[in-house]
C-alpha cells in the first residue's frame, strides 16, 4: 500500500507510476489481484476478520453481500465488495473507486506487459476481438 496526495485516485495512482517510471523500473501490476479474502478484506478496511464476516453473513450491514467469486465463501471481487460497501454507507466513495481506478490501471498494465512479452500472441488475440 502507499499514499500519495492529489486530487483524483487516477492523478495519485499515474504520477506513482511515472514517477517509478522516471527512477529506470517498468511497473507491469499495481496489485496482486482482485480477488480477496475475509483477512485481505479486514486489512484493507481496518477492521477484524469477524466483523467481516458478520458482514458476509448479512449479521450486521443491510445484507445481500456481494456473492464470492471462488464458490466457497472464501474469495470477493474487491471491486464488488467497495461498491457494495458505499452503496450500504459503510465505506466513503472514494474506497471503490481506488478499487475501479487500480483494476483498470492493472488491466492496462498486464496488457502492455504481454504485448511485449507475446508479441504474436497478443496480436492474434486482437485480430479475434477487433
Amino acid at each position: 500500500m502507499f499514499d500519495r496526495e492529489a486530487e483524483t485516485v487516477e492523478a495519485a495512482v499515474l504520477s506513482a507510476i511515472a514517477d517509478v517510471r522516471k527512477a529506470g523500473y517498468q511497473v507491469e501490476r499495481i496489485e496482486e489481484g482482485d480477488d480477496v479474502d475475509l483477512a485481505a478484506m479486514a486489512e484493507r478496511l481496518g477492521k477484524s476478520r469477524q466483523e467481516i464476516q458478520d458482514l458476509v453473513d448479512g449479521v450486521v450491514g443491510p445484507g445481500d453481500f456481494p456473492l464470492s467469486i471462488s464458490g466457497y465463501k472464501t474469495k470477493w471481487s474487491w471491486r464488488e465488495v467497495t461498491t457494495w460497501l458505499v452503496a450500504a454507507g459503510l465505506a466513503e466513495p472514494v474506497v471503490a473507486e481506488t478499487a475501479r481506478v487500480i483494476a483498470v490501471v492493472d488491466a492496462a498494465l498486464l496488457y502492455h506487459a504481454a504485448k511485449r512479452r507475446f508479441p504474436a500472441l497478443m496480436e492474434a488475440i486482437e485480430d479475434l476481438i477487433r
